[in-house]
């Protein structure tokens, strides 16, 4: 299934005989586009599932952010990420996927739907900028259950695990 940015590649190859660069047919999104982007919900999270290779059971899941752009589609986090950190926002994006997940989680605890534990991605910048233990005990609180108390995990970050 194609995309808009494999029309506009299919479109540069034939009109000038070569394959376009990723910066012809990436866009570049302004922090206006970030900011627009928060206010209008538009990031978002798919579940990856982590399964147990012996018994093939979803044993937990992995949050995937994208950006449901409302001209591009689903926009990759490598399109957009260096943004949030250019213009130090990965803390709040990061915060509002946290809340997201446990948002989601509550939802489903309370629907009664059998809930595995979600990783969620916490940045160095986040380490740095807000106390992440005191922030998670916080949505514990607002969003929590039992389950939740007795499934959070161990956050672990790149460089220090």
């Amino acid at each position: 299934m194609g995309n808009q940015f494999d029309v506009a590649a299919g479109a540069r190859l034939e009109s000038t005989g070569r394959a376009p660069s990723n910066d012809e047919i990436v866009p570049r999104f302004s922090l206006d586009d970030i900011n627009q982007a928060f206010d209008n919900n538009e990031f978002c999270f798919y579940l990856q599932p982590k399964c147990n290779a012996e018994t093939g059971a979803i044993v937990g899941a992995e949050a995937l952010v994208r950006w449901n752009h409302p001209e591009y589609g689903l926009v990759s986090p490598g399109e957009f990420i260096p943004l949030l950190e250019r213009e130090s926002m990965v803390t709040r994006f990061d915060l509002f996927i946290w809340r997201s997940v446990w948002e989601m989680l509550s939802r489903w605890d309370e629907e009664g739907r059998n809930l595995v534990p979600v990783s969620v991605n916490v940045s160095m910048t986040d380490i740095e900028a807000i106390d992440v233990a005191r922030v998670l005990g916080d949505l514990l609180d607002r969003f929590g259950t039992t389950w939740f108390a007795d499934n959070v995990g161990t956050v672990c970050c790149p460089n220090s695990c």
